[in-house]
């Protein structure tokens, strides 16, 4: 989940693709079970950071920098 939240950080206001998050995290996993591991990761992430904003985007996931901002986002 930290490895997760560091891709999210670093990428910005463009954010990340799913289908990337899936290919970096989950690469050997059936489809249905790299997207449920998303899913399960996502959850704990937003109830972790007590707010299910932080996280936010369909098909592109970002952080909300204005809920969570990051030294990464603050440095780039």
């Amino acid at each position: 989940r930290l490895a997760l939240l560091a891709v999210l950080a670093r990428a910005g206001e463009r954010g990340v693709p799913r289908e990337r998050l899936l290919a970096l995290f989950w690469p050997d996993a059936a489809d249905h079970n790299a997207r449920r591991g998303l899913a399960q990761a996502l959850y704990a992430l937003r109830r972790a950071l007590g707010d299910e904003r932080v996280i936010g985007g369909a098909r592109t996931l970002r952080l909300e920098p204005a809920l969570l901002p990051s030294d990464v986002g603050a440095f780039t």
